[in-house]
């Protein structure tokens, strides 16, 4: 157990990996709750029934024609 303990090889892994584990729990947090605020999972539209959609969608045309 002492040899684990005393392992560098073992201390920089943990260094490089905490923050990365901890980063991602707390992205995971952040981004569940943004859907939860956010999200449209209330109203039960599909996102092609969307507002966001008809709007990109109108773009994306517009853009399409400016560039003939």
């Amino acid at each position: 157990m002492e040899k684990f303990r005393n392992s560098s090889v073992l201390k920089i892994l943990c260094y490089i990996l905490i923050p990365i584990l901890a980063a991602v729990l707390f992205f995971s947090i952040f981004h569940l709750s943004f859907l939860n605020e956010y999200g449209d999972t209330k109203s039960g539209t599909e996102y092609f029934e969307s507002e966001q959609f008809a709007n990109e969608y109108f773009y994306f045309i517009v853009n399409r024609l400016r560039s003939l």
